[in-house]
């Protein structure tokens, strides 16, 4: 670990440094290959040397008098060439890095030679010595520490995070040898503790040497995307320039013309006889008499025309220079508009006429023939012409760019005005073919995983079938199209330049010349590819070819929209219907009506063909059949599966993850039965988890054949599970409650019935023992008054059983305060008892308590009170309210005969009072103290805590 560590480090930073060497001439790069090799020599240099240490029986080392100072010196060669290596980049001072590299690895050459010399005498002197003993090592050390100082120095005066990470790993070094000192200086006393420290040290200056990588990759990365970006600005800068240059160009044109224009008015009224002009004059000039023939002839006429004047001179003019037409047909002199010039007196100028030279060469002309009078008669005609090669060029490159940008202008507003993709690529296909003049076209788009061209639409004269059973041919429009995504570029291929056999039939049958295709782009990347067909070679131009690079950009947006538009109506449409289903999940408490929705929807949010729900039965360990959807008849009960029968299920248990299976035939843990009973042909595979533990499982069937699943159709069908959750956790908690509900009420009754009619029954038993012993002795009068008693008592049940029916339909009452209710129970209780009664009311104010505490008050307070009454037989008591903090107590004090409280209750007779007092002191969050001693009374104090904020 000591060795092999730093070995695979420095290895890994010596590929990159290395790879990045041989891709581009780095000078840091170049040091610092040396300096991690001179690592990694080190490191494994010293791995072979341990390990054959190891390996010798006697573990002596036999190498050790050049070992060590080759390890020492390896190392410090290493450090000293990182160091050097990253002063030169980061100061940007070759002369600094270079001296520091000349005097490091001179110290380190000069430490070796001395140790090499003096450490075998030493270690023959002495064999028990150790290295680190001699002075060798300390030399090493010593030396080497000095030296990352200086760099450590040197680096302290720039700013930066490259300097930081450097100036970390090289402290780390120095740390290392320094506490390499320290340990040789305390003659190795703590190595158990420096040497693991300082080796740790060492170890962990190579990975911040490998961050410097990471971190300029970063940088470099997002350098490319903002130069990707700014050139993409320039371009787009560029264009509106190009166009406004073209702009003022044909301006400027139109204002030479007009200039010209004046400038020929300006020669009608100069004199023929002006030589000078003649000579000097740029345009050709030319005199031409009745009969055509020159007369005169200036020097620049002469060198257009390609003949000296001499030869012009008395030679007709139409049939040496104005013979043929431009497409090199006769032109009959009669036809021509010079001629007219000199035979009807008729004034003829324009740019749409070609003079030819001697050697059979035509250019365009820009002249003007002027009539020449003399003495009043039509004498000839004075010829001024001017050679607009340059201007004609520059008008048809104008028209050629104007005719892209209109082609550029239209194809974008077309492009814009819908979101169809087949409309998109029909009408882009056609404008390109009618701008381009091909003939045949087809567009490409490659399928969502970005891997597959598919064919979309093509025009020409061959079906489509032949199209694409030539698909896979090199030359062909999927060969071609191919070609243009992968290199990012438009290509051109002349047919001609293949051999028979890499023609595609297609190819072959319309007879194409010339194949052109283009990517279609979007954000940088491509999304398809269009490819042209032309029947005759060299059918494009490089402008064309420009134009066709920015039509591509404008479809793959296009297309890209398109796609986005129809992601996002499949979007709200998958959305939508979640939100009904989630409505209905919502609405309903029957786990079986939610496990039926789950089976139908989720088919319906995937298209899928059938859906088969499972419950888990945590006590037999089994996942049930609950409910179907599309089986073909397979009922739900029919259905069971255990962990153990398939991994399918044992994995959805453990990672909690859905399983997609795109191929259920080939799928070993697909059930063989699933197959045969459900025609399953892909799976998608989902655990429906509740609180901390499983719910069931839904399976996803597609019976069609078999299915890549999306993401994004996952992340639907999981969200929809997730809520289904949800709604299958809230019906089991609504039916927890309702049994829980039911089981309160129950326990409420039960305190009804003892409070009221319980203890009437009681008092009535013993009114009726009363009255038979009054019979028996004969005292029958006694015996009426009892018995009337008991009449008044059964009235007084019925009523209490009456109002315990009516409370259970009564509607709620408005809120009192809890000293209306107590002021109530006193004023009551002291006239059915006659005993005196003491209210105390501490409070600050109205208490109001919720329904459910104010009516467990009053019950306690109601029990303690007759309690008192019953069995205290006291002369006076006293109920106290008050609040301490966040709790409220009420104290019913009575100084009756009291009790012992720890009898226990069998011990004195068959009462609930008090374990029913302090249930519902418990439902309440309260509980009852009972205070009392035998002849001194009693209290029954009621706390509980009062919700604050309501």
């Amino acid at each position: 670990m000591r060795f092999g560590l730093p070995a695979i480090l420095w290895g890994a930073l010596l590929a990159v440094a290395w790879s990045r060497q041989r891709r581009q001439e780095l000078p840091r790069e170049k040091l610092l290959v040396w300096g991690f090799g001179l690592g990694l020599a080190r490191e494994l240099y010293m791995f072979g040397h341990m390990a054959g240490r190891l390996l010798s029986p006697t573990g002596q080392d036999s190498m050790c008098s050049v070992s060590e100072p080759v390890e020492h010196a390896l190392a410090m060669a290493a450090i000293v060439m990182v160091a050097g290596s990253f002063l030169r980049y980061i100061l940007d001072d070759v002369r600094l890095s270079r001296r520091y590299l000349q005097v490091g690895l001179g110290a380190t050459a000069i430490s070796l030679l001395a140790t090499l010399w003096s450490w075998p005498r030493q270690l023959a002197a002495h064999p028990e010595i150790k290295f680190h003993q001699t002075w060798g090592a300390w030399l090493f050390h010593l030396t080497l520490s000095m030296l990352i100082a200086v760099a450590v120095v040197a680096l302290a005066r720039k700013r930066g995070w490259l300097r930081n990470v450097v100036l970390v790993a090289l402290l780390f070094f120095f740390e290392g040898e320094f506490l390499i000192l320290f340990n040789y200086a305390t003659n190795r006393a703590y190595r158990h503790i420096i040497c693991p420290i300082g080796n740790s040290f060492h170890i962990l200056a190579i990975p911040l040497l490998g961050y410097v990588y990471l971190r300029e990759q970063s940088i470099e990365k997002k350098q490319a995307e903002q130069a990707l970006e700014a050139y993409r600005d320039h371009l787009e800068d560029l264009v509106e320039e190009r166009t406004a240059e073209l702009t003022s160009a044909n301006e400027q044109l139109q204002r030479e013309i007009s200039e010209r224009r004046q400038a020929e008015e300006a020669l009608e009224q100069l004199s023929r006889q002006n030589e000078l002009i003649l000579e000097s004059a740029g345009e050709g000039i030319l005199g031409i008499d009745q009969q055509g023939e020159h007369i005169f002839v200036n020097p620049a006429a002469a060198r257009m025309l390609g003949h000296s004047v001499e030869e012009l001179i008395g030679q007709p003019g139409h049939a040496t220079w104005h013979h043929s037409k431009s497409d090199g047909n006769p032109y009959p002199e009669e036809e021509c508009p010079i001629h007219a010039g000199y035979r009807t007196g008729v004034i003829r100028h324009g740019d749409d006429q070609v003079f030819w030279r001697k050697d059979g060469s035509s250019f365009p002309v820009w002249y003007t023939s002027t009539p020449a009078y003399e003495n009043g008669e039509l004498a000839g005609a004075v010829v001024v012409f001017q050679d607009i090669t340059d201007r004609k060029r520059a008008e048809t490159e104008i028209a050629e760019h104007n005719t892209r940008l209109a082609a550029q202008n239209a194809l974008a507003a077309t492009l814009s005005q819908s979101l169809d993709l087949d409309m998109i690529l029909n009408t882009a296909l056609d404008m390109v073919l009618a701008v381009l003049d091909m003939e045949t076209g087809c567009v490409f788009l490659l399928d969502p995983d970005g891997q597959t061209l598919a064919l979309q639409i093509h025009r020409g004269s061959s079906p489509l079938d032949e199209l694409l059973d030539s698909i896979a041919q090199h030359c062909s429009c999927k060969g071609i199209s191919d070609q243009a995504v992968t290199g990012m570029r438009s290509i051109v291929l002349n047919v001609a330049d293949f051999s028979a056999d890499c023609l595609s039939k297609y190819i072959v049958k319309e007879g194409l010349q010339t194949l052109v295709g283009t990517p279609l782009v979007s954000k940088g990347r491509a999304v398809g590819a269009l490819s042209l067909g032309a029947r005759r070679p060299d059918a494009i131009r490089p402008q064309e070819l420009e134009l066709l690079t920015a039509i591509g950009q404008q479809i793959g947006m296009a297309v890209e929209n398109a796609r986005l538009y129809q992601e996002a109506g499949r979007w709200a449409e998958e959305l939508t219907l979640l939100h009904q289903v989630s409505i209905f999940l919502t609405s309903t408490l029957d786990p079986i009506e939610i496990y039926d929705q789950m089976a139908e929807q989720s088919t319906k949010l995937l298209g899928c063909q059938a859906a088969a729900i499972f419950q888990w039965d945590a006590e037999r360990q089994e996942a049930v059949g609950i409910s179907t959807y599309g089986a073909n008849g397979v009922g739900a009960g029919d259905l069971r599966m255990a962990p153990g029968e398939s991994g399918i299920l044992t994995s959805l248990i453990a990672h909690r993850q859905s399983i997609t299976i795109e191929d259920a035939l080939a799928d070993p843990r697909v059930p063989p039965l699933w197959r045969e009973r459900f025609s399953a042909q892909a799976l998608l595979c989902l655990p429906v988890w509740g609180t901390g533990k499983p719910l069931g499982f839904l399976f996803m069937i597609d019976q069609q054949g078999p299915r890549r699943w999306r993401p994004d159709e996952v992340e639907l069908i999981e969200s929809f599970v997730n809520r289904a959750a949800v709604a299958l956790e809230n019906a089991h908690l609504h039916k927890q409650l309702q049994w829980a509900a039911a089981l309160e009420e129950r326990q409420r009754i039960a305190a009804e019935m003892h409070d009221g009619l319980a203890q009437t029954l009681s008092v009535l038993g013993l009114r009726a023992d009363q009255a038979t012993e009054f019979v028996e002795s004969g005292r029958g009068q006694e015996a009426l008054d009892e018995l009337s008693h008991m009449r008044s008592a059964v009235g007084q049940a019925s009523q209490e059983v009456r109002r315990s029916i009516a409370s259970l339909q009564e509607s709620p009452r408005p809120r009192q305060p809890l000293q209306d209710y107590v002021s109530g129970m006193v004023d009551a209780f002291t006239t059915d008892s006659g005993v005196p009664v003491d209210l105390v009311d501490r409070l600050q104010g109205p208490l109001f308590l919720p329904s459910d505490q104010s009516e467990q008050v009053q019950r306690v307070l109601q029990e303690a009170l007759l309690n008192a009454h019953r069995h205290a037989l006291p002369r006076q008591v006293t109920v106290c309210l008050e609040q301490q903090r966040d709790t409220a107590v009420v104290i019913v004090k009575d100084d009756g005969r009291g009790f012992d409280p720890n009898v226990p209750l069998a011990d004195r007779g068959d009462h609930f009072g008090l374990s029913i007092m302090r249930a519902r002191a418990a439902r309440i969050g309260g509980r009852v103290e009972i205070d009392s001693t035998p002849g001194q009374g009693t209290r029954v104090i009621l706390t509980w805590p009062l919700d604050v904020a309501r």
